[in-house]
């Protein structure tokens, strides 16, 4: 068998083994665009999620050293 005629067959087959993977989980292999626009919501939704999360991270540090603070002034104006 001559060697382009194998890598045709092999191409062919990685493209059907990829679109049949692609669709099994659930990709619409025929609207790439579509797809290309969820990965990119996905991303600039777990970015989001992420700088939520570490302003809220900083503000319940920031409410518990305010919170000891207050109680050692009102212990130390006794």
């Amino acid at each position: 068998m001559p060697h382009d005629e194998m890598r045709t067959i092999a191409k062919e087959a990685a493209h059907e083994a990829v679109n049949e993977m692609l669709e099994k989980f659930g990709v619409d292999i025929e609207h790439p665009l579509e797809m290309q626009e969820d990965f990119a919501f996905m991303r600039s939704y777990r970015k989001l999620s992420q700088r939520v999360g570490s302003r809220v991270i900083m503000t319940i540090v920031t409410l518990v050293t305010a919170g000891i603070g207050g109680l050692v002034w009102t212990q130390i104006g006794k």
